[in-house]
């Protein structure tokens, strides 16, 4: 199981449970500039380096962690990782460990923050100047132009207000994204129906009462049951009406979707809380699960290992 510092887990925790609550601004750390021959690895340190974009005026920050050994100006894979609310990106990056997978496995990662309040409006279309669907663009053009991300190998993550963020991105459309993977946030609206078929690998506990799995009230305001939102993702896909269930554990099922020309691939853990299964369990949050790793289900359907 992975373990990772005590002050992360309080942080996750405050994040979750006092959500509303604008949190300060992030901490100052060091910044890193990118250049033209896009030597990121040379730059990154074991944290990662802090870069800024300018979204309608106004300067917004991201983080990115590459390989000490990528090579200077070749392109290489990029996940994107979406912070859960209350929860700065590099918490969320290190909760998730996707740096230190990327370091071994020869991919960048790029950690958004949302703002002082750490809270993703994922509602604000990125035609709305300044929304943060607008930034999240921004930051993929700048990973791209700016620190050698391959432009036909970019990923989305995310955990809760993170995962519906990423679930937002794809709504879009036109988003240079091949296939999205998340945690314990999931919705479809009718702005999604011109979207072009979406892959995606999906993850939530029964017993997630931050975001229920049947549907309710969550911290940024209602969420529709999740085989709801699934089906209409099914549907909007093209696939098989149900999909073909099995049981990976005693605590684990996978629900798996035939489609024509998308993924839809969903892990449901039985009685799981709002957590990344794999990660430290954080009390007050419900159970987790070790059963399955979802950082490496995700490596493994993005195809980065």
């Amino acid at each position: 199981m992975r373990i990772f510092r005590a002050t992360m887990a309080g942080a996750l925790l405050l994040g979750s449970l006092v959500a509303c609550t604008p949190s300060g601004d992030p901490a100052p750390d060091a910044t890193g500039t990118a250049t033209a021959s896009c030597a990121v690895g040379a730059e990154s340190e074991e944290g990662g380096t802090t870069h800024t974009v300018e979204v309608d005026g106004v300067e917004r920050s991201y983080r990115v962690y590459a390989p000490d050994d990528a090579p200077e100006g070749t392109p290489i894979p990029v996940v994107y990782v979406f912070h859960p609310l209350g929860v700065s990106g590099e918490i969320a990056a290190a909760y998730t460990e996707f740096p230190a997978e990327g370091r071994e496995h020869g991919f960048m990662v790029v950690a958004p923050e949302s703002g002082p309040q750490l809270r993703w409006d994922f509602l604000t279309p990125s035609t709305t100047p300044g929304s943060d669907l607008a930034f999240a663009r921004a930051v993929m053009t700048a990973a791209v132009e700016e620190h050698c991300a391959d432009p036909d190998r970019q990923y989305v993550t995310g955990m809760s207000n993170g995962s519906a963020m990423s679930f937002a991105i794809a709504c879009e459309g036109d988003f240079p994204v091949q296939a999205y993977a998340s945690v314990a946030a999931i919705g479809y609206a009718s702005t999604c129906q011109d979207a072009p078929p979406t892959s995606f690998l999906y993850i939530h506990g029964t017993g997630d009462k931050v975001v229920p799995f049947e549907g309710g009230q969550t911290p940024v305001g209602p969420a529709a049951p999740v085989a709801q939102s699934l089906s209409a993702w099914a549907a909007h896909n093209e696939c098989e009406p149900e999909p073909a269930t099995s049981e990976i554990a005693d605590d684990v099922e996978r629900w798996l979707w035939g489609c024509p020309e998308a993924t839809i691939d969903t892990y449901v853990i039985d009685g799981g809380g709002h957590s990344w299964p794999g990660a430290q369990e954080i009390e007050g949050l419900g159970p987790s699960t070790d059963t399955i790793d979802a950082t490496q289900l995700m490596l493994e359907f993005f195809e980065l290992v």
